[in-house]
């Protein structure tokens, strides 16, 4: 009891039952406690300290995040089921994208769920600092510093620069940004966005969202990430056409996402239907490669920057898409 203090208080009748009875709160202290017979179970382990305060002489730290790499490692040896497989590329000679790669390459097969994109991002993005911190006497690009530093690049950091990427983009291009999502597997969340029921910046941050071809576009255009995605039966809802790679001409097959065309360039093989409201699947062709050393495809990308290339939609600008088109 606070003797300084008082309260007015109206009569109550409360009573106490007898397996009850009223304590101070200032008398509930460590000797009190410890004088009680029956308070506590009582063997050599229980007897000083709790659980929650409780810290061990001997301990092992773990770290909550594994990379990619790391696990790619692991499931070679054995050691743990992972979130992805790794494959020889597929397909067979006849399609481009089985011939042009170097013989060492491989495929990862990232699992079809909501993390399984994220995953993607951040094997790329991990992969891509270390690279360019070993190759650059500048150090690592601005966004992405720190993002190693706790082992590895997580969904909220992925998120954290989604979110940035998209809020850089003209505030005109959201429509178009919205019907290409829609497009995508995201037609139900989009709907909700455009008819004000959540925001577009909620619903990144949501733990449903997941992310579709625009989404990697936006994060490689805007990080300067040299991706490229393709899909030879033809990219899903962008609505433009591109130059023949052997599927037929019209078919948007690749489209260069982001980079620099000396760079070491990561191909994403995006998975993606028609399906509304469906999770796309995606691989990627490990490791990243030279353009310069793709054979045909070095070709084809060196003529797409020509005037009037049937190829010039595979290399657009995003601004210039969001635009135009």
């Amino acid at each position: 009891m606070d003797s300084t203090k008082y309260l007015n208080i109206k009569n109550l009748d409360y009573k106490v039952n007898t397996d009850e009875f009223i304590i101070i709160d200032s008398a509930l202290t460590h000797e009190y406690l410890n004088s009680l017979e029956h308070g506590f179970i009582q063997n050599e382990y229980l007897r000083h300290i709790n659980y929650d305060n409780a810290y061990p002489i001997i301990t092992q730290k773990y770290d909550n995040l594994v990379n990619l790499e790391d696990q790619y490692l692991a499931k070679q040896n054995g050691q743990r089921e992972l979130i992805y497989n790794a494959r020889d590329i597929i397909g067979n000679d006849r399609i481009i994208w089985k011939r042009i790669f170097p013989k060492q390459s491989k495929e990862f097969v990232f699992q079809t769920h909501m993390s399984g994109a994220f995953s993607l991002i951040s094997f790329i993005l991990e992969d891509y600092i270390k690279q360019y911190k070993e190759s650059s006497t500048k150090g690592v690009k601005s966004p992405f510093i720190g993002l190693l530093e706790n082992g590895g690049v997580s969904v909220y950091d992925i998120k954290r620069l989604l979110l940035n990427a998209y809020g850089n983009l003209n505030v005109e291009y959201r429509d178009k940004v919205f019907w290409v999502l829609s497009k995508q597997g995201k037609l139900t969340m989009m709907g909700d966005v455009i008819m004000g029921k959540v925001g577009f910046d909620t619903l990144i941050s949501g733990e449903d969202y997941y992310l579709s071809d625009m989404d990697i576009w936006v994060l490689a255009y805007m990080y300067k990430l040299p991706i490229i995605m393709f899909n030879p039966n033809g990219l899903k809802g962008f609505g433009i056409t591109g130059g023949d790679t052997g599927s037929g001409a019209g078919k948007l097959t690749w489209l260069k996402m982001g980079g620099q065309i000396r760079e070491k360039f990561y191909f994403v093989r995006s998975l993606l239907d028609s399906t509304p409201n469906k999770v796309s699947a995606y691989n990627l062709i490990y490791p990243s490669v030279e353009i310069s050393k793709l054979g045909e495809f070095d070709t084809i990308f060196r003529n797409a920057n020509n005037t009037n290339s049937e190829y010039q939609n595979n290399i657009i600008k995003l601004d210039d898409y969001l635009e135009f088109n």
